[in-house]
């Protein structure tokens, strides 16, 4: 009898990769990262668009200003966050369409942005306006 040993093939071994789970996490992980980048509010220092409305002050405008030190102004005159408002309303009983216009310095805190335009609106001012560049108000 004959040696059948070399003439049986040996079995090769197979290295074939199962990509499937491969390919589920990857789109698992896809998805979690555009459903997540989707709630992240932007971080970033933004610079905010000029106002195309370009009103002038008119004499009888109000002027409510705040510096970088939180010293309030009404026109010129320097007054406290309370009397702000007692003199908002006494110049209201006057001219009930009285424009009053904000002008905060880029540095103050923006709660004292808050307080004063709460005060400004809690003292009966229908029109307030916010300026937005120095150059807008010549």
């Amino acid at each position: 009898m004959r040696n059948i040993k070399p003439f049986l093939r040996k079995k090769k071994i197979s290295m074939v990769l199962d990509i499937a789970p491969l390919i589920d996490i990857v789109f698992m992980l896809l998805l979690f990262f555009i459903l997540t980048s989707n709630f992240i509010k932007p971080s970033i220092p933004l610079k905010l668009p000029e106002a195309s409305n370009k009103k002038k002050i008119e004499d009888q405008d109000i002027m409510i200003s705040i510096n970088d030190k939180g010293k309030i102004y009404f026109n010129r005159e320097l007054v406290s966050i309370d009397f702000l408002e007692i003199k908002l309303r006494k110049a209201i009983e006057k001219d009930e369409d009285q424009r009053v216009i904000f002008q905060g310095d880029e540095r103050i805190l923006y709660k004292d942005f808050v307080t004063i335009l709460d005060k400004i609106k809690s003292s009966g001012v229908k029109d307030i306006n916010i300026a937005h560049d120095a150059e807008t108000f010549k």
